[in-house]
């Protein structure tokens, strides 16, 4: 009943459809603007479901959008992890103790045209995290990617390297089942 009310609506009020169509865009912008800082934890008992970029060759810097799922057993501790990678260098990270990732904590340093990484982990509590795998690469250099989990998988791992030709990172992740 709601869609054929909205859809209706719509026919009869574009201008309003159109406004409607943009407050969805702006709830769904990217967390930072190029060469600036971010910050993204999600709610209570969710972790990371989706994980967007696009680079910029003018700015050499990404911008960031995150999405969040329910997330079964999440109800153990929480913390940040210091940064996970020094400038130009490769990211490996891993959640420790039976957790995933909830969190996501950025900086770019335009002399470097690089970011450092820090990652909120949650422990699964009566619950364990099972048949883990890696992706490949999900970009290629100055790419566009969209990286959404397998339906019932969870984010443990984030890995990338990066390239001073390009002045950009390319993305792999890890993610797991949970039982």
């Amino acid at each position: 009943m709601w869609s054929t009310a909205l859809c209706v609506h719509a026919t009869m009020f574009p201008t309003a459809f159109l406004l409607l169509s943009l407050v969805t865009v702006v709830t769904s912008s990217y967390l930072n603007d190029f060469d600036k800082p971010f910050l993204f934890q999600c709610p209570r008992r969710k972790s990371i479901a989706s994980w967007e970029s696009y680079h910029s060759n003018y700015h050499e810097d990404r911008r960031y959008k995150f999405t969040c799922q329910k997330t079964p057993g999440l109800v153990g501790k929480c913390q940040w992890h210091g940064y996970v990678n020094q400038f130009d260098k490769p990211i490996s990270f891993q959640c420790p103790h039976n957790g995933v990732i909830s969190g996501v904590n950025s900086y770019h340093h335009n002399y470097y045209e690089d970011r450092r990484f820090k990652f909120f982990c949650c422990s699964l509590r009566g619950r364990h995290l099972v048949r883990c795998g890696k992706t490949g690469y999900v970009n290629t250099w100055d790419e566009r990617f969209t990286f959404r989990m397998a339906a019932a998988h969870f984010l443990k791992g984030v890995f990338s390297i990066h390239h001073n030709y390009h002045e950009d990172r390319r993305w792999k992740f890890e993610t797991c089942l949970i039982q």
